[in-house]
């Protein structure tokens, strides 16, 4: 009994210790933390459990094959508590930041910071994008007429341009209206972005998305890039679809 207390004790110091010696040490990343927390409380228990099993017996012969038997199914629960530690990590790491993606700033320098951001990186976002889409129509229109030969990879690039920037402009503009009750100026609103400007940049939004609907099939020599565009494209018609929601 009093050994058994005696390597309790010494286990519950020697991983109270080790971990707090762990967390002080500011050169150990968040990477390494969870990695040298496991290792120390398998050092500590394995050496505990082999103290126990060498010393708490009165026997004068010591059966080696039952202490390599205990030692492996003790390896095995280890292992698969380890494995579901991991799993039990992983998860409460993606939970918590996606919580902290999903808690929005309603502070008033917040407010205020959303409504700079549509009115410089929206709106001047969404007007390149509409030029890339004129140059790109240009480049169509000169090819029909024969004014030019074909160019895929400068069409490519208008394309993909457009699509950059009218993503950046959905993604300013579903911030704004958001938070419409404190970022957009109405009738009852004396304060924020006119919503007339608002309605206008979402016209454009859904001009440049038909556009994109109806051009995107020329890139089909960019088949290696086909995951990436469709996904970037699905991406924009989710951020519209909230803009249309939150208006």
């Amino acid at each position: 009994m009093i050994n058994s207390f005696k390597n309790f004790e010494r286990l519950r110091y020697r991983i109270s210790n080790d971990i707090k010696n762990l967390v002080i040490d500011n050169k150990s990343s968040n990477d390494n933390m969870r990695e040298e927390i496991s290792n120390t409380i398998f050092a500590t228990i394995f050496s505990a459990f082999i103290t126990e099993i060498a010393f708490s017996s009165n026997a004068e012969t010591v059966e080696w094959c039952g202490i390599v038997i205990s030692i492996l199914i003790f390896i095995i629960v280890y292992v698969i508590s380890y494995w579901v530690y991991n799993w039990v990590h992983k998860k409460w790491e993606l939970f918590w930041d996606i919580r902290k993606l999903q808690t929005i700033d309603k502070s008033m320098d917040a407010m205020i910071q959303i409504q700079k951001d549509f009115d410089n990186i929206a709106c001047d976002s969404i007007l390149v994008a509409r030029d890339f889409k004129t140059a790109f129509e240009k480049l169509e229109k000169d090819e029909e007429t024969g004014d030019s030969g074909e160019d895929k990879n400068l069409k490519a690039f208008y394309l993909f341009e457009t699509m950059h920037y009218l993503g950046t402009a959905c993604e300013k503009t579903k911030d704004l209206v958001q938070n419409k009750q404190k970022c957009i100026r109405t009738l009852n609103e004396s304060e924020g972005v006119d919503i007339f400007r608002v309605k206008n940049i979402i016209s454009i939004i859904q001009e440049l998305d038909e556009f994109l609907d109806n051009k995107l099939g020329v890139l089909v020599d960019y088949v290696d890039q086909k995951k990436a565009i469709n996904y970037q494209h699905e991406r924009i018609k989710e951020l519209i679809g909230k803009i249309k929601k939150y208006m």
